[in-house]
Order: structure tokens, then sequence, then C-alpha cells
């Protein structure tokens, strides 16, 4: 819960905000990308438990008009791996497993590998370290 910031000092990054939807029953990241401090990339991802695979899904709308869902696979003391599965705006499917890691209760890391667009390998991403930069009430 709460603000995230990549750690970065390159004049780009992402930016995170977790909150509960009404009711509590899911939990909404809204995000930004930077590069060189310009906007390229922002969405929002719904994320919540499914009751009949026992797992936790989500499911990510992008700026752009590409959509995805992932389903969450622990994978450790604080590690998840999250197996996507979407299509980009212009109609290709994407596939790509994050790597989420809990480090302390005020920094995560994620890394996006095995992505994949239309089948075609790409490569994979380097670990981005987020940090907790304020709390939700």
């Amino acid at each position: 819960m709460g603000e995230w910031e990549q750690e970065s000092d390159k004049g780009g990054g992402s930016t995170s905000s977790y909150s509960w939807a009404a009711q509590g029953n899911f939990l909404i990241n809204n995000f930004d990308v930077t590069l060189a401090d310009v906007p390229v990339g922002s969405g929002t991802q719904w994320i919540g438990w499914d009751q009949a695979e026992k797992k936790v899904r989500a499911w990510s709308f992008f700026f752009n008009g590409g959509f995805a869902e992932g389903v969450w696979n622990k994978d450790g003391d604080g590690k998840y791996k999250i197996a996507v599965h979407g299509t980009t705006r212009d109609g290709k499917k994407a596939t790509v497993t994050n790597i989420f890691t809990k480090i302390d209760p005020d920094h995560f890391s994620v890394q996006l590998v095995d992505r994949k667009i239309d089948g075609k390998a790409l490569p994979d991403d380097k670990v981005i370290k987020m940090r907790r930069v304020r709390s939700s009430p």
C-alpha cells in the first residue's frame, strides 16, 4: 500500500500507487513509466484473490489500449512469479513472467523475463528496485 518509486538516478523510472478499491476486495495499482523524464507509459492494474484457483490474479490495462491478465505463483519467501498473457494495442499476443521479490517492508524488486510478442523472444529486462515513498492510511 502507498506510493512507490523506482530507485534510479538516470532521469527516468517507474512510479506506482497502491490503494484498496471500495469494499476492500481488490488492490488498485496506478503506474507511470518515464524515460529521460518524459512520460512513455501508464496504466491501471487490479489485483485480487481468485477463490476458484486459490491464487492471486491481476488484470492490467495500458494507456495505449493493450491489456493483460496475470496469475501469481509463490516461489519462496517473499517471492512471486507472475505468468502474464496479454494483447498489445495492435492485436499481437504477448507473454512475460514478472518476478516480484519483497526485500523489506519498504522495498521490492521486479524483473520481466521470458518476454515474447507473437512468439518472438525479447531480451529480459534488468531488475528494477522500488522503494516506498509514502504509506497509505
